[in-house]
């Protein structure tokens, strides 16, 4: 590989779907709770993330059950958050990998140092000229 040549890979993860059933087995939540979670209609990982401490203090699950719960949750999005870290990572490794594949037409394109410049901008400019 060229030195001024960047390798991008970028695994395909699929996601397993929510099962509310498994999720309630891992964290060891009783019947009880798991039938309050059901009966409030909170059975979708896209509601429990959106889930309060006061939300379920409300709807009667007990302490323990929302610690656990409330831990899950914060795990989880930290998760996601770490994954769009990645993502901005591959965007700037997809960002000077295009300035370099485009670097024949620098006098038409500028880049600032390190900086590189967004490849939909690039491709806007490459149109109108």
């Amino acid at each position: 590989m060229a030195s001024n040549e960047l390798e991008i890979s970028v695994e395909n993860e699929t996601e397993k779907p929510f099962n509310f059933d498994t999720w309630c087995s891992e964290l060891q939540l009783s019947r009880k709770v798991t039938q309050i979670l059901r009966q409030e209609d909170i059975v979708t990982w896209d509601v429990i993330r959106l889930l309060a401490e006061s939300d379920l203090k409300q709807i009667g699950v007990t302490l323990g059950a929302i610690k656990v719960i409330m831990v899950n949750i914060k795990t989880n999005q930290d998760n996601t958050s770490s994954e769009v870290g990645t993502n901005d990572q591959i965007l700037q490794a997809a960002g000077k990998a295009f300035d370099i594949f485009l670097s024949a037409s620098a006098d038409k394109i500028s880049t600032h140092g390190d900086m590189f410049m967004d490849p939909r901008t690039i491709l806007t400019i490459k149109s109108v000229n």
